[in-house]
C-alpha cells in the first residue's frame, strides 16, 4: 500500500499541505479534475505496485527525485498535475508537495515543487 503524506502538514491551519490546499481552491473552478484527482490518490493509496502507472504515463520522473502524477492521463480542457517525492525514510510513502490545473504544456509549478522538494530533503518535514 502507498501511503500518502502533505507536505507540509499543515498550511495556515489547516490539514492538507499545499497540495490540499491546491484541492481546496480547485473545487469551486473545477469540481471535475478534483473529483479525478481525489479519486487517482484514492486509487495510489491502495497500490501495492506502482510502475504500472508509470507505463501508463500518468506518473512521470522529472529527475532529482521528483514526480509528476498527471491526472487524467491527457484530457481536452485540462489536466491536473500534482508533484511529489517518495519519502527516504518511509517505504511506499509519497509525499504531495504541489499541484495545479494545466491546460498548456509548460508547467508553471514546477520550479515551486522543485524548491519544496530542496526544503523537504533538507529536513523540513519529519
Amino acid at each position: 500500500m502507498v501511503q500518502l503524506q502533505w507536505f507540509p502538514e499543515k498550511v495556515a491551519g489547516k490539514r492538507g499541505g499545499y497540495v490540499g490546499e491546491f484541492l481546496n481552491k480547485s473545487t469551486r473552478r473545477r469540481p471535475d479534475l478534483v473529483a479525478c484527482v481525489e479519486a487517482f490518490l484514492s486509487k495510489l493509496s491502495l497500490m501495492d505496485r506502482v510502475d504500472t502507472l508509470f507505463d501508463s504515463q500518468q506518473l512521470a520522473s522529472l529527475g532529482q527525485d521528483l514526480v509528476e502524477m498527471r491526472i487524467p492521463k491527457q484530457r481536452q480542457g485540462g489536466v491536473a498535475r500534482v508533484y511529489f517525492c517518495w519519502s527516504p525514510r518511509v517505504k511506499n510513502c509519497a509525499v504531495l508537495l504541489a499541484g495545479e490545473i494545466k491546460h498548456g504544456k509548460a508547467p508553471e509549478m514546477l520550479g515551486v515543487a522543485q524548491a519544496r522538494l530542496r526544503e523537504y530533503q533538507a529536513g523540513g518535514m519529519k
